[in-house]
């Protein structure tokens, strides 16, 4: 299946196999056929949503099966924003497991050098003051490679909650249109 682009081209969905990162590899801009069938829908979900399944494909003319979809599609919505709430609580507590761990070795460094200080060794004063040094900038690199991911966890889940809400408001249409022909069918028939 393949789902027009906003620029005319169209875009092949595949079904990924990693899920961790969906967007990376279910998206290729190959050319096909703009459907927009439940067959499409499916695929695309399958990508992003691992509850899915591929029994859609079969029953994906019925109403049960639109309604269905939506329900899925507004299923895994709610579970990305649960996923992405997650990331963020987990690289919370790793910056503040690291800058915890830190403040003790800088604290246990501080006094020893005060020790040393006082003892007016003064090699082993400036061998801590080196260690206090290294462990500030291990601590600031960690904190830039956090900050890294959280960027990265951010627009993965932007990419992944778009597609979703497009998914979503595909599936509104088709069930919308659906109606409407049943409608105009009763009212011919």
């Amino acid at each position: 299946g393949s789902l027009p682009a906003e620029d005319g081209e169209l875009l092949y969905i595949h079904q990924a196999s990693n899920l961790s990162s969906p967007l990376g590899n279910a998206l290729h801009g190959e050319p096909g056929a703009a459907d927009g069938s439940a067959e499409s829908i499916t695929v695309v979900l399958c990508s992003v949503c691992p509850q899915w399944s591929a029994v859609g494909r079969h029953y994906g003319s019925s109403s049960t099966f639109r309604r269905f979809s939506l329900a899925m599609a507004e299923q895994c919505l709610r579970g990305e924003e649960l996923r992405a709430r997650h990331q963020a609580a987990l690289l919370k507590l790793r910056r503040k497991a690291l800058r915890a761990k830190a403040r003790a070795e800088l604290a246990w460094l501080g006094h020893q050098k005060r020790c040393l200080e006082s003892l007016q060794d003064s090699k082993g004063a400036s061998a801590v003051a080196e260690k206090q040094h290294k462990i500030l900038t291990e601590l600031e690199q960690e904190q830039v490679e956090i900050q890294h991911l959280q960027n990265l966890y951010r627009a993965a889940h932007q990419e992944r909650k778009l597609l979703l809400k497009q998914q979503r408001e595909i599936l509104m249409m088709q069930h919308s249109t659906a109606q409407l022909q049943e409608e105009l069918h009763n009212l011919t028939g």
